[in-house]
């Protein structure tokens, strides 16, 4: 036999409980008990509230609200103003009530929420702060430190992942951390962005800060990139320019206009430095190059440039320098390396085995190959061989197209790994040990037309490869169909659809992405 209860007390119930020989139902009113068929009023909120889940424990009601987890006794009280969405007794041995309490912020992790006979204490899980991350760095000790930025307006926290895998949290005195940098005494410097921001200083042997302020509220505290070079000195670019902050706590400020103010609360770019400890700052107006001399506190010999000459669009969404002392850049149409010159060398999907022209992140490991995070994936570069790879298995898909969902790009040497910051969490994978070993060869090349068709070869690759050919403009001229294979070797004829000129190889397996060039004359 069914019978309805309509409107036992409220709209909706969210919860059941029975209490003896009673039965209670919450609803958003309040809570109602049943006697003689039909529903009376227990408690009565003064409002309509959103409810989740209720229970009975130690002669009293909790409850899980979106205003907190609270307890009723003649009044309701609240414990913690967390959002409680669920409410779980364990009745072995000592009974326990535990609550499901949501963060202050959507993206921060919640906690358990404990209560035994009198004591109410919260349970943190062994977790990182938050799902966001926006910078990593490595400590020489092998912790790694994670800021959380934008997770929520004011926070202090930086996660910490030990060696052994346990998770801690740190709160900084400074709020809104969000870049990272260590210095060789193995101290972590990181960039606040506020007012009463600036820089702090963490000392992991005292586990102490210390907080780097020019006034208590400032432009002058809301820090962009910090990066810190060959001598210990602390670059920081901040709302109003650029500062030098030496080992000795020296501060020397460059006023550079051209730069123009920082790009948003999101800017990601990064200082770097070549081997003659010159500076360079991704800006959305180009490549900023300060070279200083190393003579911090004589500014008459300093060279400042904005480079652009060579590049698709002036905004620098990153910058590295490799194992040779060259400057790449990641930008919102290609990646580029600059010359000796001054001016850059452009990749783009047309010229090269990019995968995306939207490069968000440049940098580059122990065996000098260049890594650029892209929209579409992770393409590395070999400058030496003119090779490239690409390795998506590990890529984590933007699937809905959100804004500034990659917040940074972070290479372990020590441990040969790669990080990715994402709004969704960490991305850690191994890379490669060694270069490429087995060369990919097309013979012949340069192909030499005449009156006859000529067969181009391709060997040294996998049998299940998928193979195109592009042009120079990036027009498709072949594809698998076109190729024919004849023993170990990949085939095509090159005939009259073939002109004259520079034509890239695109060779994808299901673990990456190989592209190569030829040439055509006639």
């Amino acid at each position: 036999e069914i019978k309805n209860f309509p409107q036992p007390l409220g709209e909706t119930v969210k919860s059941i409980t029975k209490i003896r020989d009673t039965l209670f139902v919450l609803t958003e009113l309040g809570i109602a008990y049943l006697a003689n068929n039909r529903f009376l009023p227990y408690f009565r909120f003064a409002n309509p509230k959103i409810v989740y889940d209720f229970t009975f424990y130690q002669n009293s009601f909790y409850l899980g609200m979106d205003t907190g987890f609270c307890v009723l006794k003649e009044t309701l009280r609240i414990i913690t103003p967390n959002k409680t969405v669920r409410l779980y007794l364990d009745l072995e041995t000592i009974p326990k009530l535990y609550a499901i309490c949501r963060s202050w912020a959507p993206n921060i992790c919640g906690f358990l929420y404990q209560v035994v006979d009198t004591i109410k204490k919260p349970i943190w899980f062994n977790s990182l702060f938050s799902k966001t991350v926006h910078n990593v760095c490595f400590d020489n000790e092998g912790n790694l430190y994670l800021t959380h930025y934008l997770t929520a307006w004011g926070i202090r926290t930086i996660s910490v992942i030990k060696p052994n895998n346990e998770i801690i949290w740190l709160t900084d005195t400074l709020i809104n951390p969000h870049f990272l940098a260590l210095d060789s005494k193995n101290r972590l410097w990181i960039a606040h962005w506020a007012l009463n921001g600036g820089i702090s200083c963490y000392s992991p042997e005292n586990n102490t800060f210390i907080p780097y302020q020019w006034g208590e509220v400032s432009f002058k505290n809301v820090i962009g990139p910090l990066g810190i070079d060959y001598y210990d000195t602390k670059w920081i670019r901040n709302a109003e320019n650029i500062i030098a902050l030496d080992s000795l706590n020296n501060s020397y400020e460059f006023n550079i206009p051209a730069i123009g103010g920082l790009n948003t609360i999101y800017d990601n770019s990064n200082f770097t430095f070549d081997k003659k400890n010159r500076v360079y700052l991704g800006t959305k107006n180009g490549l900023l190059l300060i070279d200083h001399k190393n003579t911090l506190g004589n500014f008459s010999d300093d060279e400042i440039k904005i480079i652009t000459a060579g590049l698709l669009s002036p905004i620098i969404n990153s910058c590295c320098c490799d194992r040779k002392g060259r400057i790449w850049v990641a930008t919102p149409k290609g990646a580029a390396v600059l010359k000796e010159d001054l001016t850059f060398e452009t990749f783009t999907i047309q010229n090269s085995g990019i995968l995306s022209d939207e490069v968000y992140f440049v940098n580059c490991d122990k065996h000098n190959r260049i890594w650029f995070l892209t929209k579409e994936g992770i393409a590395i570069y070999y400058p030496e061989k003119k090779k490239w790879r690409s390795y998506n298995q590990y890529f984590l898909p933007n699937w809905e197209k959100r804004n500034n969902f990659y917040r940074s790009l972070y290479i372990n040497d020590y441990l040969e790994e790669i990080l990715i910051a994402t709004e969704d969490g960490l991305i850690r994978f191994p890379y490669p040990e060694e270069p490429i070993t087995s060369e990919i060869k097309i013979y012949p090349n340069p192909v030499i037309k005449n009156q006859k068709e000529v067969l181009l070869r391709i060997k040294n690759v996998k049998e299940n490869a998928q193979l195109k050919i592009y042009d120079f403009f990036g027009k498709l001229i072949a594809d698998d169909k076109n190729f024919k294979r004849e023993k170990e070797d990949f085939v095509i004829t090159i005939d009259s659809k073939f002109k004259a000129g520079l034509y890239f190889l695109l060779i994808e397996t299901e673990e990456e992405k190989i592209s190569e060039k030829f040439v055509i004359l006639e």
